[in-house]
């Protein structure tokens, strides 16, 4: 009987980070309607509050009140989304600032879940298909804590920041910018279309980069390793 129930946890925390890793390649298909205005950015904002919701569902916290925490921040973030979109869509030009504390909250859940998904993924010794699809997906989520970072700054700089994103005018181009920055970043491919113009936008570049080539070179290949290892026993 409680082998039967593991196994039944395995078989959902595996549909869980099946579903992270579906909702987050929709996301990245979503991308080009960044380009549409507050059409494109209501319709990016609907799925990537889908991802939202389905990072809930995929994280499984070790304490109860880090799963109360996860919910809190979640639904917060809901409602802020919602209330951005529908203020900026009625007035653009008078409500731009209410992305900065729905960047700020957005930042703060990523974080938290990206972390908790990886403390699941490598602190265990056991290294099957599932893990392997949530390392992918916490590397994909780190991006994505870096867009909001990058995000966050933006607003709360008055000069310019990044190259011509800061000029670029609507907050579905911004978003457009920074999301291609961050994971040009994350993956230091380096094009140097877009380079940051202040000192603080600089140093959380170099620690996107200095994260993405430490994930790669040595939390996955551990991941790696450990999979062949098992398959060779």
């Amino acid at each position: 009987m409680e082998q039967d129930c593991g196994h039944d946890a395995d078989l959902s925390r595996r549909a869980s980070y099946g579903r992270l890793g579906l909702a987050l390649i929709l996301l990245a298909v979503l991308y080009p309607v960044l380009e549409f205005g507050v059409v494109g950015l209501a319709l990016w904002t609907a799925m990537f509050l889908a991802l939202l919701l389905t990072v809930v569902r995929a994280l499984h916290p070790p304490q109860p009140w880090l799963a109360r925490l996860c919910r809190a921040l979640c639904w917060a973030t809901l409602a802020a989304a919602v209330a951005a979109v529908v203020c900026y869509g009625m007035q653009a030009d008078g409500h731009g600032w209410i992305f900065v504390p729905l960047n700020g909250l957005i930042l703060a859940y990523l974080a938290l879940a990206t972390w908790l998904i990886f403390v699941d993924v490598f602190a265990s010794p056991r290294v099957d298909r599932n893990r392997l699809v949530g390392a992918a997906c916490a590397y994909v989520l780190l991006g994505l804590v870096w867009t909001y970072a990058y995000l966050l700054l933006h607003g709360l700089s008055s000069g310019l920041v990044l190259g011509q994103a800061a000029v670029a005018g609507d907050a579905a181009s911004l978003h457009a910018e920074y999301l291609y920055f961050s994971f040009v970043t994350l993956s230091t491919l380096g094009y140097g279309d877009l380079v940051p113009q202040t000192l603080s936008f600089r140093i959380v570049a170099a620690s996107e980069a200095l994260v993405g080539q430490i994930y790669l070179a040595i939390l996955v290949a551990r991941i790696v390793g450990m999979h062949l290892f098992r398959m060779r026993e």
